[in-house]
């Protein structure tokens, strides 16, 4: 028991504060699962403005708010959308549903982070009508529609992805609710926008110097698992050579233990064979003796 390996405690330490790191890398991500459903709350709310916007819209927007819920945590399914549009013979916005349910595919295994899931959802899908032609179904309307939901949607999702981090100035102007005029930079406390930007700019500058820490710390965990890998793979491969040459010396040592025992057995036969001619030869040399002692010629009287 005094002889038992114990290993390194610090190594131990090392990877749960590395595991540690890595677990508040990947948390700066979005699941696939969770960037679906806000996809499903984006199409909900946005097919409800269109239908706010069309044409005898308070019958249908009434039954739509009642029907499909919009709201971050457990939106309605694209499905549920558009069997609800489909039902009311409202093609466009069922076009439109259709359309915005295929971002998904946009970010598939990939898992984005949660700032670049974000401006998917409130740049990407304006601006580049080529891969998202959401712009190009609203057709000439399209600026209507958008306004101020753009920065609406864009709050929603930065307070479901950051809880505890809210954004400083957040617009909380509804697209499809009015809401009284202020006049900006009335109140003493507000900062003005210059330095806001500032700040903003500067709590960006930490949060990307943060990632490459984290990257680098993980980087860095990787490397400590290959070097372990390597050095058990190099430990196994030397137990294995060293119970190879093992089975060789015992190989040696059998022949060895078979040659001594076959010379012994020769040895034997020789002192043998050797014992029975000493013998013939003995018994020969008596016969000898006998003869002559039988035909000796007697002495004369």
């Amino acid at each position: 028991m005094a002889n038992r390996k114990t290993k390194n405690p610090p190594l131990y330490i090392l990877s749960t504060v590395l595991m540690l790191v890595s677990n508040s890398v990947l948390a700066q991500n979005i699941k696939q699962t969770d960037a679906d459903k806000l996809v499903d709350y984006f199409n909900c709310k946005f097919i409800e403005l269109v239908i706010a916007k069309s044409a005898d819209s308070s019958r249908s927007h009434a039954q739509y708010t009642q029907t499909c819920v919009c709201n971050t945590q457990n939106p309605p399914s694209a499905g549920e959308i558009q069997g609800f549009v489909a039902k009311q013979k409202l093609i466009a916005a069922f076009n439109l549903s259709k359309e915005i349910n295929t971002v998904k595919a946009a970010y598939k295994n990939t898992n984005p982070s949660k700032d670049e899931f974000i401006d998917l959802l409130t740049n990407q899908v304006y601006n580049n009508p080529d891969a998202y032609p959401i712009v190009k179904i609203l057709g000439n309307k399209g600026s209507e529609y958008i306004g101020n939901f753009q920065n609406e949607i864009k709050n929603e999702l930065t307070n479901h992805l950051y809880p505890n981090n809210p954004t400083p100035n957040q617009d909380t102007t509804s697209a499809t609710l009015p809401h009284p005029t202020v006049e900006p930079n009335k109140n003493p406390n507000t900062p003005p926008a210059t330095e806001t930007s500032s700040i903003n700019q500067f709590l960006k500058s930490i949060r990307i110097i943060d990632y490459a820490l984290m990257a680098l710390t993980l980087l860095l965990f990787i490397i400590v698992l290959v070097q372990s890998e390597s050095i058990a793979t190099l430990k196994k491969r030397i137990s294995r050579h060293r119970k190879e040459i093992e089975d060789v010396k015992d190989q040696i040592e059998d022949e060895l233990t078979t040659l001594r025992s076959q010379y012994k057995d020769t040895e034997s036969r020789i002192k043998y064979t050797l014992q029975e001619q000493n013998d013939a030869v003995s018994n020969l040399q008596e016969d000898v003796q006998t003869l002559k002692y039988k035909h000796q010629i007697p002495n004369p009287k």
